[in-house]
C-alpha cells in the first residue's frame, strides 16, 4: 500500500469508527442494546477511558487497513463490498475480543450481539462508500 493510500485509509477508518460510535450513542432510540466498547476495553486492561477510546479508534483503523489490503480480492463492489467485509471485524470482536474481556462469545446475549452486528454493518457500509484506493501510475518507459 502506497503512503497516500495508507493515510487515506486511516482517515476513512477514523470516520467509519466515528459513525459506528455515533450509532452506539443513539442505539437505545432504535431499541438496540448499547455497548460502550471503549470503556470495556479501558476497564479490562486497566486503562483510562480516554486510552480506551484511542484503542477503539486504532482498532477501527486497523480493520480499515485490512479492508484496504484485501480490497482487490473481496467480492462485490462499493457499499455491498463494505457491508460484506463488516461481518469480518464483527466476528473477530465477538469471538475473540469479547471473551478476552470476560463478556463471553457473541457479547453474552443476542441483543448485544445484534446491536454490535448493526454497528459493524454500518461501519462496513461507511467503509464501502468512502474507501477508494488511489491508482499509482507507472512512469512511461
Amino acid at each position: 500500500m502506497n503512503p497516500q493510500n495508507l493515510v487515506r485509509t486511516i482517515v476513512v477508518g477514523v470516520v467509519c469508527t466515528a459513525v459506528m460510535s455515533g450509532f452506539a450513542l443513539f442505539a437505545p432510540l432504535f431499541g438496540v442494546t448499547p455497548a460502550n466498547v471503549p470503556n470495556l476495553v479501558a476497564m479490562t486492561f486497566g486503562l483510562t477511558p480516554v486510552i480506551g477510546w484511542v484503542a477503539f479508534f486504532v482498532m477501527g483503523c486497523c480493520f480499515a487497513l485490512i479492508y484496504g489490503l484485501c480490497y482487490n480480492i473481496l467480492p462485490l463492489q462499493g457499499v455491498m463490498k463494505g457491508i460484506t467485509y463488516g461481518v469480518f471485524p464483527w466476528l473477530v470482536t465477538q469471538m475473540v475480543m469479547m471473551p478476552m474481556m470476560g463478556i463471553g462469545f457473541f457479547s453474552g446475549s443476542m441483543g448485544m450481539a445484534l446491536g454490535s452486528l448493526i454497528g459493524y454493518v454500518l461501519f462496513g457500509c461507511c467503509l464501502g462508500y468512502l474507501y477508494r484506493p488511489l491508482l499509482v501510475m507507472k512512469p512511461a518507459q
